[in-house]
């Protein structure tokens, strides 16, 4: 999936200065992935990294392994 991504970026259809929709969905999904610390180190150093970070700077992270029982 990243690496989809990131040809959608260096291929221009997402990543651009003004962001679109696409940017949105794609880069929420890709920031989902960051906060979970298993999966994060997978987008590091990665043009969807950048992309997530830039559109979504704050993000509740990290996301715990199991919640606990209510």
């Amino acid at each position: 999936m990243l690496d989809h991504v990131d040809r959608l970026i260096a291929s221009g259809v997402i990543g651009l200065p003004d962001p679109s929709a696409a940017d949105f969905q794609i880069g929420s999904s890709v920031r989902v992935v960051l906060a979970f610390p298993g999966l994060h180190p997978m987008a590091e150093r990665r043009p969807a990294r950048d992309l997530a970070l830039r559109l979504f700077p704050r993000y509740p992270e990290p996301i715990p392994a199991a919640l606990p029982l209510a």
